[in-house]
């Protein structure tokens, strides 16, 4: 084999290695097979003019190596845009990190019911406690009807979709007026709002934030129908009112804490549930009125209570007995015997027990479930919304009216 033959073939083996090169690439797999046949025919002409088929591959490798020069250009500029977001400058965060099911008491709650404050025909109620109670599922129900979603009452993923819409548009939480009426502007349309003075949040009887850095001196609530008229008297001696909606006290209690920035534990060991807010502020309001009765005591004791009724206006006293040792039943047999509706007296009936034999604590998820045995054997459970053994021993304390020291001799964590 001549020199020449021996270059002619190696040549053509470093063709059909760029070959196989080239077909690693999808867009250079057409090329490589034209290639590959050049190739296959120059092979089969080799022994008729080896010379002139050297001189041909010279011009196709400079040809190709060329063209390949090209397309690496081509990619290096070829970009595929982002699609940009639905809604002019939303973003993939998520605007909600809390539970937003009924009957939860957190921030997100509140940054949701401030909107749907902004239009009175959905929510006029109007109050941001960031409680989810019954008035908060009609005004989310109210603004599903407005925007065709379906009735629910319960944020969905359609419904949470609709309100990232509004906190996208509105990141400062300042609506204008009327804001509920359309959805906000999509990408393409700036977000335009009415001629009208934008409007200041809603104001509501929610105490100034500027007030939930002070000292609590005491808290008194009035509770009633699902909501609760609470006084918060301040250290320096100024007062707020708070209207709150709530399924039960201990609802109260976590809405309070959340609107003043306290600890669950500070709310618990000074606040008191009574029948009337005496107040001379103008803005207290006592809608309870006054109750025809002067005491309620449930004495409990092996597996009934006894009842004792003192009446305010001076008609005689009564006394009966209930086959119930759970407090939610003895009241329901009090209501039924006095024929008046529970809400009207649970929060007269004090209850009265045999000495304490032992109390448990069962510590889970943020809240204790405690259970408190009499000598006679009735039990008593008492739910409280911390962790923190400290804060339930005082609970407990406060609970049973008796001392801490007392408490803390007896409960088991």
């Amino acid at each position: 084999m001549t020199a020449v033959e021996e270059r002619g073939i190696l040549t053509v083996y470093k063709f059909m290695y760029s070959i196989m090169l080239m077909m690693r690439h999808s867009f250079l797999i057409l090329p490589a097979f034209v290639l590959l046949l050049f190739v296959s025919t120059v092979s089969n002409v080799y022994a008729v003019d080896v010379s002139a088929s050297l001189s041909r591959m010279d011009a196709i490798i400079a040809e190709m190596q060329k063209l390949r020069a090209e397309f690496a250009t081509l990619a290096s500029v070829s970009t595929v845009p982002q699609p940009a977001s639905a809604v002019l400058g939303a973003s993939t965060k998520s605007f909600f990190t809390q539970s937003l099911a009924l009957g939860e008491t957190n921030s997100d709650i509140a940054k949701v019911q401030k909107l749907l404050a902004t239009d009175k025909d959905i929510y006029p109620y109007g109050v941001t406690s960031g409680f989810y109670g019954p008035k908060t599922q009609e005004a989310i129900k109210s603004l599903q009807a407005r925007f065709g979603l379906k009735q629910v009452g319960e944020i969905g993923p359609a419904t949470k979709v609709l309100l990232e819409s509004f906190f996208t548009a509105y990141p400062d939480d300042i609506y204008p007026q009327g804001v509920l009426l359309k959805k906000p502007m999509v990408l393409g349309a700036s977000i335009s709002t009415p001629p009208a003075v934008i409007q200041p949040p809603v104001t509501t009887v929610l105490p100034a934030p500027s007030q939930s850095g002070l000292s609590l001196s005491s808290l008194t609530a009035v509770y009633k129908d699902g909501e609760a008229k609470v006084k918060v008297t301040y250290a320096n001696g100024t007062s707020e009112a708070l209207s709150i909606e709530a399924n039960s006290k201990l609802q109260v209690i976590d809405a309070v804490a959340l609107k003043l920035g306290q600890k669950k534990a500070t709310i618990l060991s000074l606040i008191e549930f009574t029948n009337s807010i005496t107040s001379n502020d103008d803005d207290t309001d006592d809608s309870s009125g006054d109750s025809e009765y002067d005491s309620i005591t449930a004495r409990v004791s092996n597996g009934e209570a006894e009842i004792d009724v003192e009446y305010a206006n001076g008609d005689d006293d009564e006394s009966f007995t209930v086959e119930e040792t759970k407090e939610s039943q003895i009241i329901s047999e009090i209501a039924d015997e006095l024929n008046v509706d529970e809400s009207d007296i649970e929060d007269i009936v004090e209850f009265e027990y045999e000495d304490i034999d032992t109390i448990s604590a069962d510590i889970q998820e943020g809240k204790a479930i405690v259970t408190v045995t009499f000598e006679d054997g009735t039990t008593k459970r008492i739910k409280v919304a911390t962790e923190d053994e400290d804060d339930i021993t005082k609970a407990v304390a406060k609970e049973l009216g008796e001392s801490r020291s007392t408490i803390e001799d007896i409960i088991e964590f």
